[in-house]
């Protein structure tokens, strides 16, 4: 079977994982490694994100695990990103009702992932985003928005805004960062645009080189 997270699609037999090493194949099924659990739980203000024209200075409750589903040279989060190590027994468990009532005694408009990247822990993500929703809460993430079409599917109902993280304007700048196409990428920023997801860009900049 292939991974249907990312358009990696990374190809899994029974026992083994994908590139990013959050995923792996069980009794037939994809199963996320470390589901529920974090390594960050902290309030911020949105711009932190970035994210800067939508809920100005709003409190939001900062979620982040570890992993990635690409490999960018110059990552700033390189050390959640590929330096945690794969057995994080330092992460936090936590079930998605914890994740709402600490954003709710926390006084916070709603639920932001970022740091990594939630496609490392997406169906924790979007058990969390569900939940958010039936408690009126805004749900939001950093991404590099490398989803499938199916992935996306699943949070976009859920999904109030969203920064994209853009590694180059070719095939080649995604392919630096072990993606084969910057095709999906494109193809979701416009399908979060037509499901009415507020979407703001971060461009990677690397200095003397093409994009």
């Amino acid at each position: 079977m292939n991974c249907p997270v990312c358009e990696n699609r990374c190809p899994l037999t029974e026992g083994s994982i994908g590139r990013c090493g959050m995923y792996l194949q069980q009794d037939g099924k994809m199963v996320e490694r470390y589901p529920d659990r974090y390594l960050i739980i902290s309030p911020i203000t949105i711009e932190t994100m970035p994210m800067l024209h939508f809920q100005p200075r709003g409190k939001f409750l900062q979620i982040s695990t570890v992993g990635c589903n690409l490999d960018c040279p110059g990552c700033i989060s390189t050390v959640i990103v590929k330096e945690m190590g794969d057995g994080p027994t330092w992460l936090q468990k936590r079930e998605p009702d914890d994740i709402i009532r600490e954003a709710k005694q926390q006084n916070c408009l709603g639920i932001s992932f970022l740091m990594n990247d939630p496609l490392a822990s997406w169906p924790t993500f979007v058990h969390v985003a569900q939940k958010a929703k039936e408690n009126q809460l805004l749900v939001g993430c950093s991404s590099n928005a490398f989803f499938t079409k199916a992935s996306l599917s699943q949070v976009l109902p859920n999904l109030d805004f969203i920064n994209v993280g853009i590694k180059g304007f070719s095939d080649k700048a995604y392919q630096r960062c072990g993606a084969r196409s910057a095709k999906p990428v494109w193809r979701n920023i416009a399908e979060l645009q037509r499901a009415g997801v507020h979407v703001e860009i971060s461009c990677m900049y690397r200095k003397n080189e093409e994009a």
